[in-house]
């Protein structure tokens, strides 16, 4: 919250407000608020990128809490003496280009190996005038859309676990020749929290740990999805690429994801050696292929519905991963092997690797670790190692014939 002082001091000046009102018929000149902000703050692994990530809130009025002693009334949103309703910015988006923080000088959620984008979202009482001292409560809500791998800020309730909301206090009160003043704004949790002052020592129900500066959601893009190649045989060519259709499925609509090459260089500008079947314009543009070219690196984006497909290329040990992948990601990974032997190597980190022989691997039970997925490719024919039987008696025959010469010669020589 921008602006906002200690809430036992306006309760305090509400007090006095009341001891100090006008008599019976006099009325105050209302008086207009102003505007409000509070952070959403998206944490994620330190290493992945930012998803295109939407969040979106309504405000609306709270429940008013009657007066008792030591307590000033909490009124409505839509109280009498309120004109008009506050507007909230509709929607926060994250993306790839969303910048960081810390967060120390505000909140303190962020832990190791962890960053958190913020956005700002801002409630306007511009247009809202108040007409008598009072506290006015509303109650600003996130939207209850989901996505996939994203954790949001949630509260438990007899209704079970719902999407937590967030209270937002205006407090109005009025100076010693009884003027009323610009508002201060209070964001808190308890949302049936009632404006108690307590003279003894000035203290609120609104305790310091239960204020808030927003809404707090985590994204679990932490699992990468590793793709390599090796080739094998005494008829396999080191030099030449092979196609791969890869689909991922289940990721956050319209997010973005990072793609890293081993050897990025040469991945990126292959060269058509006379044993590869493609041009090397077009391996290039699929090796390439950036969805957001003012992005840092190259990125692949997911369609609206959560899904992408992409054409690559490899060649003998080259790598592709696909970084920043939420939990629950699904995967197919097709190799056009051409007159190649096929052996595959699926390995979730952590378990047994999970040997295979077609040209399609695929995962459709979620993604909840990184996955490294081996393409061995193999071209070979078998050596002779010996003689063949076919060809033995004509062999003796010649080495009799070679034998009868050599004793002729001796013994004419003998003779």
């Amino acid at each position: 919250m921008k602006t906002r002082k200690t809430a036992s001091i306006l309760l305090a000046a509400l007090i006095l407000a009341a001891a100090l009102a006008p008599t019976a018929g006099a009325a105050y000149a209302p008086v207009s608020g102003g505007q409000v902000t509070f952070d959403q703050v998206l944490i994620l692994p330190e290493g992945s990128t930012v998803p295109n990530l939407s969040f979106s809130y309504s405000i609306a009025p709270g429940t008013g809490i009657a007066p008792r002693i030591g307590m000033v009334a909490v009124f409505a949103g839509d109280d009498p003496a309120v004109s008009c309703s506050p507007t909230i910015t509709p929607t926060v988006t994250f993306s790839s280009s969303s910048t960081f923080t810390d967060g120390s000088d505000t909140w303190a959620v962020v832990q190791g190996g962890k960053k958190a984008a913020v956005g700002t979202v801002t409630v306007d009482f511009t247009g809202v005038g108040f007409s008598k001292p009072g506290v006015y409560r509303w109650i600003v809500t996130e939207a209850s859309t989901a996505a996939s791998g994203t954790h949001y800020d949630t509260q438990t309730t007899s209704a079970g676990s719902v999407r937590r909301q967030r209270v937002l206090d205006v407090y109005v009160t009025q100076d010693d020749e009884g003027r009323l003043q610009t508002p201060e704004y209070l964001l808190h949790e308890i949302v049936d929290a009632p404006a108690n002052y307590d003279p003894e020592d000035g203290s609120t129900p609104v305790a310091a740990g239960d204020k808030s500066y927003g809404f707090v959601a985590e994204f679990d893009g932490k699992f990468d999805l590793i793709l390599t190649e090796r080739v094998t045989g005494n008829q396999g060519s080191l030099d030449k690429y092979f196609q791969y259709e890869i689909t991922i499925t289940n990721l956050v609509a319209n997010g973005e994801y990072r793609i890293e090459w081993v050897e990025e260089a040469e991945a990126k500008d292959p060269f058509k050696s006379d044993a590869t079947s493609y041009p090397s314009e077009t391996m290039k543009a699929a090796n390439a292929s950036d969805d957001n070219s003012d992005a840092a690196g190259q990125q692949w984006k997911a369609s609206a519905d959560g899904g992408l497909s992409k054409t690559v290329y490899l060649k003998h040990g080259q790598q592709l991963t696909v970084r920043g992948l939420p939990d629950g990601t699904n995967y197919t990974i097709t190799v056009n092997r051409e007159d190649y032997g096929v052996q595959t190597v699926k390995t979730p980190v952590g378990q047994e690797p999970i040997e295979g022989s077609d040209v399609t691997v695929e995962h459709s039970t979620g993604m909840h670790e990184d996955h490294q997925v081996d393409y061995i490719l193999n071209k070979g024919i078998a050596i002779p190692t010996g003689v063949a039987l076919s060809v033995l008696p004509g062999l003796a025959l010649v080495m009799a014939a070679v034998f009868g010469l050599v004793w002729l010669r001796r013994k004419n020589r003998e003779e």
